[in-house]
């Protein structure tokens, strides 16, 4: 990160402006790239990426409605407008946390009484790192791509796959550095892609995709997990062994480290 000589605001390595006050940054310092992938996070813009056209809802919308919306649409998440101005996102995560086994019973409920308010948004002129990064440090999954006030676009993580260089296999995991000053990207062949400072302990070469990826609570390792349940070791990640003698019927989801 940087920080705007003009205005003080921290801004992403490499920004040709401060996101705050629009001032020119490129006399600053930009960090070294090393592949296509990191090029492409620093010097592409969000829209790139083609983001999703949102569905919008009012904030008395009811409950059981937004669910419809959800399930029939197959999205992950509705942005809640007053006119044009967002005032926040219901996305799945709020389902299952804020209404959870109490879903039928507050159906009738307006979607504002459960929606995460003041919602984050980015530009859609940003830098796709600038906004994988307020992704990570804030653990959204999903974020409102606006220009000039106006919601246009919903981006997430997703959306950060084959989009950003089609040469490469899918991203399927980002994480932040234990400090905040970096990033990894991990693609489903086991490269893992290192922005700012963040440490790479080496990839893997896996005979089926990999599907999770977490880091080790003191970010010296990693752990990287393969559709067919091998747990692959990086750095000082401790070996606890393998789910693939376990994992015959249906492959697991997804891995994290334990405090």
């Amino acid at each position: 990160m940087m920080n705007c000589p003009f205005c003080g605001h921290e801004n992403i390595d490499g920004e040709d402006s401060c996101q705050q006050c629009q001032q020119p940054l490129e006399f600053l310092s930009s960090p070294q790239t090393h592949s296509g992938l990191e090029r492409s996070l620093l010097k592409d813009r969000v829209f790139a990426l083609a983001p999703r056209q949102p569905i919008a809802v009012s904030p008395d919308t009811p409950v059981r409605e937004v669910l419809d919306m959800l399930v029939s649409h197959s999205i992950g998440c509705v942005v809640v407008t007053d006119g044009d101005e967002p005032v926040g996102i219901f996305s799945e995560r709020d389902a299952l946390h804020r209404l959870n086994v109490d879903a039928a019973e507050m159906g009738e409920a307006p979607i504002s009484d459960f929606m995460t308010p003041n919602a984050e948004t980015v530009e859609s002129d940003a830098r796709i790192a600038f906004a994988l990064h307020k992704m990570d440090i804030g653990g959204y999954r999903h974020m409102p791509v606006v220009s000039e006030g106006r919601v246009e676009e919903a981006v997430e993580h997703y959306d950060t796959s084959l989009r950003l260089n089609p040469t490469l296999d899918a991203a399927v995991a980002v994480a932040s550095s234990l400090d905040g000053r970096g990033l990894y990207v991990v693609s489903s062949r086991g490269t893992v892609y290192t922005l700012g400072d963040a440490v790479s302990y080496g990839a893997v070469k896996s005979k089926r995709p990999i599907i999770s990826f977490a880091l080790t609570p003191d970010a010296k390792g990693y752990y990287l997990l393969a559709a067919s349940g091998v747990v692959y070791v990086r750095g000082d990640a401790r070996d606890f062994g393998s789910l693939a003698h376990r994992a015959r019927t249906a492959a697991p989801l997804a891995i994290a480290a334990a405090g």
